[in-house]
């Protein structure tokens, strides 16, 4: 047995079915590529095939990637089913640039990084995440076309997906604009919380002003603690010229900083609009985790299938992580993939010694796996 017992329990829980529908190697296959994402074996497809706990040809791993559309489609949506049935009905969505070096990879072209003000080659990678026991875990990577608009991207994927009606949308100002709010709103019966930019025209009573003018000359009612961070609050009903429906209005400061948010529901308390909005850091973090530790945009495969496939890799990767860091109570994304890397090592110097004490370790691991019944 090639995979440490407790990703391939864990995963099989999760995605079974799949894998009872289509051939065994598909499982062993996608099996292999998340333990090597989470040992930090996924620069490439090469390092994860000649690992030593894995043994196989990369081009057998190339050649599933690549392919293989109906399972990694049922592996797709067993992931959002699994993952929607036990979230928090909160949706964060953002997109990211991936840089590039070559341009012969699918879906690289000229992208503007706002962080460094200039344009690169990269690849635009729209995300749609949910919270899941205070995480955020993936339903959707979805690498935008050239060409392409990421507002109808979104719109897509909200109107496919089976959430829940009263469900929370949360999205920076990039996403803050009629279509996306009117469609969550008036047409999927969704709750939406966004920033909104400074030079939209806003309407209260009988004052029209820019955002910016707003909340510069806003005067704070109120002043709370929110996650540990004393914030400032101004809260109104007010209307925007592109919007067709009222929104409540809240303007915020933190750390001298002032922002204004908008929420489509007019019931929620300001507290809980800011509170809301916070939580879309998590994606940031998710982000950065993602393109440190669980090799998210390391794929140099150059077909636009592989490159898909290899987002389904690492989401599911990423969520069999925190599923096992949850499980163990490991507090940080380091000390878990410390551990695994400890477990991994471990097996290594026993195959050596000894093929008996090898099977017992790979069916054993190591005592904290078996302790919460990752593994029989």
């Amino acid at each position: 047995m090639n995979i440490m017992p407790s990703i391939s329990k864990i995963t099989k829980s999760i995605f079974g079915p799949v894998f009872e529908v289509h051939e065994t190697f598909n499982s062993k296959d996608l099996l292999m590529l998340v333990q090597g994402v989470l040992v930090g074996r996924g620069k490439s497809i090469n390092s994860i095939a000649t690992y030593s706990l894995s043994k196989v040809s990369h081009t057998t791993l190339t050649r599933f990637l690549n392919g293989h559309d109906e399972f990694f489609k049922d592996m797709k949506k067993a992931f959002e089913r699994y993952v929607m049935s036990v979230n928090e009905d909160a949706y964060i969505l953002d997109d990211t640039q991936i840089e590039r070096r070559s341009t012969k990879l699918p879906f690289v072209y000229k992208n503007f990084d706002h962080a460094n003000g200039r344009y690169v080659n990269s690849q635009s990678l729209l995300t749609i995440g949910t919270l899941v026991n205070g995480e955020l875990i993936p339903l959707e990577m979805k690498f935008v076309e050239k060409g392409k608009n990421k507002n109808e991207e979104v719109i897509q994927w909200l109107k496919q997906a089976e959430i829940n009606k009263g469900s929370l949308v949360i999205f920076d100002s990039w996403y803050t604009h009629s279509e996306i709010i009117e469609t969550c709103k008036m047409v999927l019966g969704l709750e939406a919380i966004g920033m909104v930019k400074s030079n939209l025209k806003l309407k209260i009573g009988d004052s029209e002003k820019s955002v910016g003018q707003y909340q510069r000359q806003v005067e704070f009612t109120k002043e709370v603690e929110i996650l540990s961070k004393e914030v400032k609050i101004h809260e109104e009903i007010g209307y925007f010229k592109s919007i067709r429906i009222p929104l409540k209005v809240v303007v915020c400061e933190m750390n001298s900083k002032r922002i204004t948010l908008v929420c489509t529901n007019l019931k929620m308390s300001a507290e809980g609009v800011v509170r809301n909005y916070m939580s879309r850091w998590k994606i940031e973090v998710f982000f950065k985790s993602a393109k440190q530790r669980f090799n998210l945009g390391d794929c140099t495969l150059r077909s636009s299938k592989g490159q898909e496939h290899w987002m389904i890799i690492v989401s599911v990767a990423y969520l069999v992580f925190k599923v096992i860091m949850r499980l163990l109570a490991i507090r940080s994304e380091e000390g878990m993939k410390e551990l695994i890397h400890l477990a991994i090592s471990y097996m290594i110097s026993m195959t050596k010694e000894s093929k008996e004490a090898y099977l017992m370790l790979n069916y054993g691991l190591f005592s904290g796996f078996v302790d919460v019944g990752l593994i029989p």
